[in-house]
């Protein structure tokens, strides 16, 4: 049975849930972190990480790193494929998210402050992404 994250935002006024995948590394890591989505009230900002529904009904989530006529431009923060995105695929965006019992806010400078870095230094990012998942394999 797929989530029905729409409904659950609707009927909550926010969603927590612990997403998969490694697409936000470093900022979430697959099934570590919970995070906190609040439905999207204004148009989204540079960095926000928006919860959206592609056309094939997967949820996803990935920062906002341009803007594009009818929508965002965003990609995963490990990623390098970037997405065009509409507006009315937007579900909601993520208020912050628990490392542990910390509640980190995804307006927090260093998460922040993180992805800008990740973004302006490509080859690092491609190094660092590399490695990451190089030892991760390696640990397993």
């Amino acid at each position: 049975m797929q989530n029905d994250y729409e409904s659950a935002l609707r009927r909550d006024g926010m969603l927590v849930f612990v997403p998969g995948g490694n697409s936000m590394w470093p900022t979430l890591k697959h099934e570590k972190q919970a995070v906190v989505i609040l439905p999207k009230k204004d148009k989204l900002k540079l960095y926000d990480v928006p919860l959206y529904k592609r056309e094939n009904g997967q949820y996803v989530l990935h920062r906002v790193v341009g803007f594009a006529p009818d929508g965002y431009v965003v990609c995963g923060d490990s990623q390098f494929t970037e997405e065009r995105i509409k507006e009315d695929q937007v579900l909601g965006v993520m208020d912050g998210f628990y490392r542990g019992k910390t509640y980190v806010s995804a307006a927090a400078k260093k998460s922040r402050r993180t992805a800008l870095f990740l973004r302006k230094h490509r080859l690092l990012k491609k190094i660092a992404v590399k490695l990451y998942f190089t030892f991760k394999r390696k640990a397993k």
